[in-house]
């Protein structure tokens, strides 16, 4: 068989470069950022889960055709195991399938064993047509020194390959676990915080600007959603829940006061500040007409040892009302007696009466 020398030279060259060896002490590093990938793919994307089965073959076996650039089998049998052996890792660290994610056997398998077969072709180079015959004389007929060297011995690159891939990604595998655990671990506040971030969405911004835009019925309803966490409708009826804050809730009532001179801010905001100077401001709405501040003064009598003026100050003013809420607060108060209203009074919720 006549072949030109030019041509066994060229042969001869690619031969001479094959380094199983230096492919398997490599392909281990291509393994761990597939899995991590792997990883990924099973968080983000998980009904693609099962392709990484055909790309990690796809990766691995161009991995092993770049760093070996061989043409003898072991080079596919480092593939072969590689592949495998990051399929193992996968399946044991529960990514093989997407979560929720079902799939058939046979197709799972099909994917596997096409991923396996493409590692194994793409990690060995073919042999260009003209260059078939140059290489049969020089690989074949005899077998190449090149495929007697060291480097190239199956029984010294499988073993490199094993040791070194199963020891990084078992690392993988304990920091990929390590991981999760943290995630589970942090997901309650995650959760937390998105629901608060909600929660934010949700409330009005309490600028004078904004505020313009409100009518007082609207502003007071902010004021017990911000007071009581619970945003309401006009006729009562709850909407959403809502951010707690005292200092928007006072901010409102201020504006209310400010711009607006309304006598129910004065009230709710003399509740809210009762402790401090509050009380200046119930009286000052009472003065003006407010119902409830009246309800309120009435009531405190109770607290101070006179319930006998209280009782006599509520049933006047239910006489005098035709209000149907109002009433209802008096009669509530005489109703449960004066004890829980004194309870309440050092931290006076706003009630949802007061805003409706």
């Amino acid at each position: 068989m006549q072949v030109e020398q030019e041509l066994l030279d060229k042969v001869e060259a690619k031969l001479n470069r094959q380094n199983a060896l230096k492919a398997a002490l490599l392909v281990p590093f291509w393994c761990l950022p597939l899995l991590v990938t792997w990883y990924w793919v099973f968080h983000n994307y998980g009904k693609a889960v099962p392709m990484f089965l055909l790309a990690s073959g796809i990766i691995i076996g161009l991995a092993i055709r770049f760093h070996g650039r061989g043409f003898i089998g072991t080079f596919s049998l480092i593939a072969l195991i590689a592949h495998l052996l990051l399929v193992a890792a996968a399946t044991l660290s529960g990514l093989l399938l997407g979560k929720g994610e079902t799939i058939w056997a046979v197709i799972l398998l099909g994917l596997y064993i096409g991923g396996a077969w493409l590692a194994s072709f793409l990690a060995r180079i073919q042999i260009p047509f003209l260059e078939q015959r140059a290489y049969f004389l020089l690989a074949e007929k005899t077998q190449h020194p090149s495929a007697k060297r060291w480097r190239n011995k199956w029984f010294l690159a499988l073993p490199s390959m094993c040791i070194l891939s199963a020891s990084l990604l078992f690392i993988t595998m304990i920091g990929l676990y390590s991981l999760d655990e943290y995630n589970r671990g942090l997901a309650p506040y995650v959760a937390e915080q998105k629901a608060q971030d909600t929660l934010q969405k949700r409330a009005i911004n309490v600028t004078p600007a904004s505020l313009d835009k409100l009518s007082t019925k609207e502003a007071l309803r902010h004021v017990y959603a911000y007071s009581g966490g619970e945003l309401i409708s006009a006729s009562g009826h709850f909407i959403h829940t809502y951010p707690l804050s005292n200092y928007k809730a006072q901010t409102i009532l201020k504006y209310l006061i400010e711009h607006r001179d309304n006598v129910r801010a004065k009230f709710l905001l003399g509740l809210l500040t009762e402790k401090e100077h509050g009380q200046a401001l119930i009286e000052e709405a009472a003065d003006a007409g407010d119902i409830y501040a009246k309800i309120h003064l009435a009531a405190q009598f109770a607290c101070y040892d006179k319930p006998e003026i209280a009782r006599d100050l509520l049933n006047r003013l239910r006489k005098t009302t035709r209000e149907t809420h109002p009433r209802g607060r008096i009669n509530r108060i005489l109703s449960i007696g004066f004890g829980q209203f004194c309870a309440e009074k050092d931290y006076s919720p706003v009630s949802i009466e007061y805003v409706l």
